[in-house]
């Protein structure tokens, strides 16, 4: 009996400390956020060559409801092969205004 309680506690701390330490992890773009960004860069001449990935504002994500391409707030970070032939580290607002564009 003592050895169950002293596990579930155990077991139940360890979830809290994972539960909070992946709060402020990068996610993976969904699809609908993955298709805004692939148009928005080829429309400035690049091609999304890695995986789209969301850092979170704060360590919350939102859905913002007054968004019509379903993109939550969050910094959008991928690479991308531009017209001029030069590979590029590209982070987006949810706006799908560029942030940076830094030369890998």
């Amino acid at each position: 009996m003592k050895k169950g309680i002293v596990f579930g506690i155990t077991a139940l701390a360890m979830g809290f400390l994972f539960a909070a330490d992946n709060s402020y992890a990068d996610r993976d773009a969904t699809p609908t956020e993955e298709a805004a960004i692939y148009g928005a860069l080829k429309a400035q001449g690049c091609t999304v060559t890695d995986d789209i990935e969301v850092e979170s504002v704060s360590g919350v994500y939102v859905v913002d409801e007054d968004e019509p391409r379903g993109l939550m707030p969050g910094i959008y970070k991928t690479e991308a092969l531009c017209f001029d032939g030069e590979k590029y580290d590209i982070k987006m607002d949810h706006h799908l205004n560029i942030l940076s564009k830094e030369e890998d």
